[in-house]
C-alpha cells in the first residue's frame, strides 16, 4: 500500500503519493505560484490565480484547475480534471 500525504496552502490543496518529491514556491499573500514535481504523483486543486506546474518533461499552466500528474525520469502523465490548462513541452 502506498501512503499519501495531504497538503494545503491558501486556496490550493495537494495530495502526493508516498515517495513523491515536490517543491512549492509561493507568491504574495501565501498564494502558490509554482509547483515542481520532481518524482512521483500529485493530485492538486488550485483556487484563483495563475499556477505553473513543472516536471522534467513539461510545464503546465493552470488557472482554477484540478490536475493529476504522475512523473518519472522517462515520462510525465498529465490529466486536467477540470478548469483551464496550457501545456508546454520542456527540452529534455
Amino acid at each position: 500500500m502506498r501512503t499519501k500525504t495531504h497538503d494545503s496552502l491558501g486556496d490550493d490543496a495537494f495530495m502526493r503519493r508516498g515517495g513523491s518529491s515536490l517543491k512549492i514556491e509561493t507568491g504574495g499573500q501565501a498564494m502558490t505560484s509554482v509547483l515542481q514535481l520532481i518524482t512521483g504523483a500529485l493530485l492538486a486543486a488550485f483556487g484563483h490565480g495563475d499556477m505553473s506546474v513543472i516536471t522534467r518533461a513539461a510545464t503546465i499552466g493552470a488557472r482554477g484547475s484540478g490536475l493529476y500528474l504522475d512523473t518519472s525520469p522517462e515520462q510525465t502523465y498529465f490529466c486536467t480534471c477540470y478548469g483551464e490548462t496550457e501545456l508546454s513541452v520542456n527540452g529534455l
